[in-house]
C-alpha cells in the first residue's frame, strides 16, 4: 500500500528524509520567529527533501530552536 504514495518503481521524491537539523541561512522578511544564523531542528514528513544541503519550510511548520546543550 504505501509503494501507491512513495512510488512504485523508485521513489518519487529523489531525495528522502523527513527529519533535519541544521543553521537557518536566510528568512523571508515576515519571518518573526527565526533570523539567519539560529540553529534549528524539524521535521518535513510529507515532503521528504531532508536530506538535501538546503530545505525551504514555513515557519510555522515542524521547526523549532535547537537546545543550546543538544548536538545536531
Amino acid at each position: 500500500m504505501w509503494r501507491l504514495f512513495a512510488g512504485l518503481r523508485r521513489p518519487k521524491r529523489r531525495i528522502l528524509g523527513g527529519e533535519l537539523a541544521g543553521e537557518v541561512e536566510a528568512a523571508g522578511p515576515a519571518v518573526t520567529e527565526f533570523a539567519g544564523g539560529d540553529q534549528v531542528f524539524g521535521l518535513n514528513p510529507w515532503m521528504l527533501g531532508a536530506h538535501a544541503e538546503f530545505v525551504c519550510m514555513r515557519e510555522g511548520g515542524l521547526i523549532a530552536h535547537k537546545p543550546a546543550g543538544v548536538s545536531f
